[in-house]
């Protein structure tokens, strides 16, 4: 059985706690931006590589004398912050940035035109569409 899903029935889902803007100690913070899907067809850049990932996605990082553009940093420079973090200051972003940033929600109910089984097609992200 082959469908289209129809324009209008993706759902943006946003959560409630997200925030793309974390302190991660008093007063040094993190401003992120939301990755693309170009992100994901670069070269060398492998979904499964959360570092990389993460660094790509720092916007900025701040304390409470001034605000440092990633753009005008090395990866290397990035990588290392973040590696600095502690344990629990990693799981804070990844809770609250990644883990929470909004994302698409696809549900239908589909009927089997020749046996008449009930089928749940439910996707909550693009990369569960080509799964």
């Amino acid at each position: 059985m082959v469908f289209l899903p129809e324009r209008g029935e993706f759902k943006l889902v946003e959560e409630e706690n997200h925030k793309n803007v974390i302190v991660v100690s008093d007063p040094i913070g993190v401003k992120f931006r939301y990755p693309s899907i170009a992100l994901f067809e670069e070269e060398g850049v492998n979904t499964e590589d959360e570092i990389e990932t993460i660094i790509t996605c720092i916007d900025s990082i701040f304390d409470a004398d001034n605000v440092y553009p990633a753009s005008e940093h090395t990866r290397e420079a990035l990588t290392d912050f973040w590696k600095s973090l502690d344990l629990l200051q990693k799981k804070d972003v990844i809770d609250n940035f990644f883990h929470s940033m909004p994302h698409m929600h696809y549900k239908k109910e589909l009927t089997c035109p020749s046996c008449g089984f009930k089928h749940t097609i439910e996707f909550n992200s693009i990369a569960e569409v080509f799964q």
